[in-house]
């Protein structure tokens, strides 16, 4: 099935009557609760290649950690500038208050 083959060919290949391949394919439909024949064989092939599944997982984790970093990376960079600004502010009104360090009102 997860070759794309219909239930008569898997019949045939089997041994059995096409009905019995049918019964199968339903009984194994609401086993793992799937809609339809396409669905069953993805999660058959994550079944027996779990090893693809869980790369991809780790690759992702991989990806997601990355990001994190390079979020912390800019939000301190942004913390800096802010920071700068902020100095550069209160120098600036120190300097418009004649260095006495009081705010003009």
């Amino acid at each position: 099935m997860r070759l794309g083959r219909s239930n008569k060919e898997i019949a045939d290949d089997l041994g059995v009557g096409e009905q019995a391949v049918k019964a199968l394919v339903s009984r194994l439909l609401m086993k793992f609760g799937v809609p339809n024949r396409t669905t069953l064989a993805s999660e058959a092939d994550r079944a027996l290649h779990p090893s693809g599944v869980t790369q991809g997982l780790r690759d992702a984790l991989s990806r997601s950690r990355d990001l994190r970093d390079q979020n912390r990376e800019l939000m301190s960079a942004m913390r800096r500038e802010l920071r700068g600004f902020r100095e550069l502010r209160t120098k600036i009104r120190r300097q418009g208050n004649g260095g006495n360090g009081r705010r003009e009102t």
